[in-house]
């Protein structure tokens, strides 16, 4: 069986189109490699536009954390895939249950793959201080 991408090379019309399909059939395939699985239950890539990809997030809480991870999440897409992306942009809305993970994962239990230590550390460090934050405006209250 040929790769989704071979397939849809072949097509002279749209081809840049079926290639952004191709790249998010591919990005989605791995997304859990790529991001780990914690971000893997509340993300998944969307739309591949012009090297800029969308991922929808299920919350409004999650695109800031990620907003502020954007260039360690790039660094991963770079390392694991050659779409070329070079931004990524966030749109909260429903994760197709398709792509999560049935299992809801917990930052701090999970076991990581070594690829995504980084991210889970620097998701940790911004939980802690988003919990500092609250607490300090509770005691003001």
């Amino acid at each position: 069986m040929q790769p989704i991408a071979q397939f849809f090379s072949r097509f002279d019309v749209g081809t840049k189109r079926y290639q952004e399909i191709a790249a998010i059939a591919s990005l989605r395939k791995k997304w859990s490699v790529i991001v780990g699985q914690t971000l893997g239950a509340k993300t998944a890539p969307l739309r591949l536009q012009k090297k800029t990809l969308t991922i929808v997030v299920e919350s409004s809480t999650w695109a800031h954390h990620l907003s502020m991870s954007r260039e360690l999440i790039l660094e991963n897409l770079t390392k694991h895939t050659n779409h070329g992306i070079e931004k990524v942009r966030f749109s909260v809305g429903a994760v197709p249950e398709h792509l999560a993970p049935t299992d809801d994962v917990d930052v701090e239990s999970e076991d990581p793959s070594p690829y995504d230590e980084s991210l889970r550390d620097l998701l940790l460090r911004v939980k802690k201080k988003s919990l500092a934050l609250q607490a300090s405006k509770i005691k003001k209250n």
